[in-house]
């Protein structure tokens, strides 16, 4: 009789510890990836201020990349929410506070040390932009002068290292545009599609200057490393939107005739 209330006490003990390895999510498998996102209902993208990317104009959204992202989540029915973030610490950002940064990000061997990206959705360069009654003329003109770049952006990433120039770092684009005009720096060196639509919308104020500095630039979507099915499926969703054509109008919004998409 002992026995038996020792053996019922036993499997008594061995059910309770089981139950409560249950209770704590011991037993439960961490959604991530596609079925996270699936479950939650809602995709967080972080991005910052980077027109015509992504930009807060009268209180609203806008931009192409949050455009894009919007006919995305659509086809994944779910949720886009955008957050702004703070481009310099892009890396904890990703981790902790948004499920993926689409952004005109530029794909870098660094930036794979952190994150993984979606092929390339964009190609472009480095230019440098003047105030428009600058002497100066070319990029080879700039040594020895102050640069201003956004901080942990691919200029700050080419530049920052080297002894050719005094790099003074912003936090956001537009900052360092200011610089600029107000003779703190002497060229922003920013992509050449920025720096575009800052010609657009600032005609007669600033040039730019012959040449490119560095190599083309591709830009991707990153997302957390262990997240590969949410990347996959955007990736596939973005190819689906191209060969439906649906993605030309948005192009030709932003962009007009003249843009660097493109899909391998």
């Amino acid at each position: 009789m002992r026995k038996s209330v020792k053996v019922l006490f036993s499997l008594f003990i061995l059910l309770l510890g089981v139950i409560t390895l249950t209770s704590c999510g011991g037993s439960t498998t961490e959604k991530v990836g596609l079925e996270r996102i699936k479950e939650e209902g809602k995709l967080v993208l972080g991005f910052t201020e980077f027109p015509p990317f992504g930009y807060l104009e009268d209180n609203a959204y806008k931009g192409f990349d949050l455009e894009l992202a919007k006919m995305v989540c659509d086809e994944l029915g779910v949720e886009l929410v955008c957050k702004y973030i703070d481009w310099d610490a892009q890396v904890m950002e990703l981790q902790e506070n948004v499920d993926c940064i689409w952004n005109a990000m530029t794909i870098t061997e660094k930036r794979k040390e952190n994150m993984i990206f979606t092929k390339p959705y964009w190609e472009t360069n480095l230019v440098a932009v003047v105030l428009n009654d600058s002497s100066l003329t070319s990029v080879d003109d700039l040594v020895g002068k102050t640069i201003a770049v956004e901080a942990n952006g691919t200029a700050d990433i080419n530049l920052s290292e080297s002894e050719d120039y005094v790099v003074n770092k912003y936090t956001k684009v537009s900052d360092a545009l200011l610089a600029v005009k107000g003779s703190k720096a002497t060229a922003l060196v920013a992509d050449a599609t920025y720096v575009e639509d800052v010609l657009s919308k600032y005609s007669g104020e600033y040039k730019v200057l012959d040449g490119t500095i560095g190599d083309i630039e591709e830009y991707g979507i990153a997302f957390r490393k262990e997240e590969a099915t949410l990347r996959d499926e955007v990736d596939k969703i973005i190819d689906k939107l191209y060969k439906e054509g649906k993605i030309d109008d948005l192009l030709a919004k932003y962009f007009g005739d003249a843009n660097g998409f493109k899909r391998n």
